[in-house]
């Protein structure tokens, strides 16, 4: 299954087979259109979404100091 963070991705593929049959749009058209395909009235919503779908994660990364032993 497809995820939020699939979007830009999604959006390059699309403008590429477009363009394999002579057809062009621009990136931010890709993107809107991708962002309805997620069901969201514009890309502004859908690039907000994968933000808080990546953000809750990133204060669980952790590291480890390694020691010489």
């Amino acid at each position: 299954m497809l995820a939020y963070g699939d979007a830009r991705t999604m959006a390059k593929a699309m403008r590429q087979a477009l363009a394999a049959r002579d057809l062009t749009i621009s990136h931010s058209e890709a993107l809107e259109i991708v962002a309805r395909q997620f069901g969201l009235a514009t890309w502004n919503i859908l690039s907000a979404k994968t933000v808080e779908v990546i953000a809750p994660f990133s204060n669980h990364i952790r590291f480890m100091e390694l020691t010489g032993e």
